[in-house]
């Protein structure tokens, strides 16, 4: 028997391809890196899955927020694993172009998803933002990387060839 349920929401934020500033998208990174540290320490829940699409700013504009407000937020728990559950042997998880390197190892044997594997997605992600194609081009929904760039090729899950 499936059970199918739906929880329909209001936005919490936007996609971190529409922060406003450089400062901006790196206050996000930092707060989306602490609420990582504690849904781990605190919640002994690992994400699993890092990367800019999982990472949100929030609503409201940065005049009406308080200094403790988050300024970013990490969201879609739908890899998460608490950290009591074992990993699964050969299990791959997260969006592959922001894997951290002993994820895509993963065919070896004792080597499960630990909380650096996220923070080595966190560099990833910094680093695809870093060198994304800004603004969004007309009728895309996401950063781009730029035309004929050799990371594209990466990031749609090819080789690297020179």
């Amino acid at each position: 028997n499936r059970l199918l349920s739906c929880v329909v929401t209001s936005p919490l934020g936007e996609s971190l391809h529409r922060a406003n500033s450089v400062p901006d998208l790196l206050f996000a990174l930092r707060d989306a890196i602490r609420a990582h540290r504690s849904l781990y320490q605190e919640g002994e829940i690992l994400h699993r899955d890092v990367c800019p699409g999982n990472i949100i700013i929030p609503l409201g504009g940065t005049a009406k927020r308080n200094a403790a407000d988050p300024r970013g937020v990490l969201i879609d728990l739908g890899m998460a694993r608490e950290q009591s559950v074992p990993a699964k042997e050969f299990e791959s998880t997260g969006t592959r172009p922001f894997h951290a390197i002993g994820v895509l190892q993963a065919y070896l044997p004792n080597k499960p998803h630990t909380y650096r594997h996220d923070l080595e997605s966190f560099l990833y992600t910094f680093l695809f933002l870093a060198i994304c194609e800004r603004p969004v081009p007309p009728g895309e929904n996401q950063l781009q990387l730029l035309p004929g760039s050799i990371l594209s090729q990466w990031h749609h899950g090819g080789q690297l060839t020179k």
